[in-house]
C-alpha cells in the first residue's frame, strides 16, 4: 500500500475521518480512503456521482422529450403531405368528372377524373424537363405557331401519361409515410414513457 497517503488527524477520508487517504475525488477534491475510492466506477465521491447521475438522467429526459417532439412533427408534416396530396388530387378529380359528365357517361366522368387528377403528378416531371420556350422559339423561327400549339400540347400528353403511373405509387408513398410516422411515434411514446 505505497500511494496511501498519511495525513494529521482530521485530514483523513471525507467518509472515514480515522482510514489513510489513497484518493481524491476528481471532481471536487475530497479526500477518500481506499473503500470510497472504489465505490464508483467514476472515481468519484458520493455526493459528486449522485449529481454526475442527477445530471445523465436529466439529459437523458430532455433527448427523451427531443426524440418525442421529432416524432410529433413528423406525424405532422407526413399527415399534411398526405391532405395535400388528396386534396390535389380531389380538386383535379372533380374538374376531371364535370368534363366527363358532359359527355353524358359516368364512366367517361371516371376516366376524365383519372386523367385530370393524374395531370399534376407528370407535370412535376416534365415541367422542367421539356422547355415550351424552345417550341416557341422554333415557332417563331418558322413561322409556324402549331409548332408552339404542339409543344405545349406534348407537354401536356406527357404530363398525363407520367402522371397516370406516378399518381397512384405517390399516393401509396405518402399513405406509407404517414403510416411508419404513425407507427414510430407510438414505438417512442411506449419505450419512452
Amino acid at each position: 500500500m505505497g500511494n496511501e497517503v498519511k495525513t494529521n488527524v482530521g485530514m483523513g477520508c471525507y467518509e472515514h475521518n480515522d482510514r489513510t487517504v489513497v484518493a481524491t475525488c476528481p471532481k471536487c477534491g475530497k479526500f477518500m480512503c481506499r473503500e470510497c475510492a472504489e465505490k464508483y466506477k467514476s472515481k468519484l465521491c458520493e455526493s459528486c456521482e449522485n449529481e454526475r447521475i442527477k445530471e445523465e438522467e436529466e439529459k437523458a429526459e430532455q433527448q427523451k422529450a427531443r426524440v418525442k417532439n421529432n416524432a410529433k412533427a413528423n406525424v405532422e408534416t407526413s399527415k399534411k403531405q398526405l391532405r395535400g396530396v388528396i386534396i390535389k388530387s380531389a380538386i383535379f378529380g372533380i374538374i376531371g368528372i364535370l368534363l366527363g359528365m358532359d359527355s353524358g357517361s359516368f364512366v367517361n366522368g371516371l376516366i376524365f377524373a383519372y386523367i385530370f387528377a393524374a395531370l399534376p403528378w407528370g407535370w412535376k416531371y416534365v415541367k422542367n424537363a421539356i422547355d415550351t420556350g424552345e417550341w416557341a422559339w422554333l415557332a417563331a423561327w418558322t413561322n409556324n405557331i402549331w409548332l408552339l400549339v404542339f409543344g405545349i400540347f406534348f407537354k401536356f400528353a406527357l404530363a398525363i401519361l407520367i402522371g397516370i403511373f406516378a399518381m397512384p405509387i405517390g399516393i401509396f408513398k405518402a399513405i406509407k409515410n404517414f403510416n411508419d410516422a404513425k407507427k414510430m411515434q407510438e414505438n417512442i411514446n411506449k419505450n419512452y414513457k
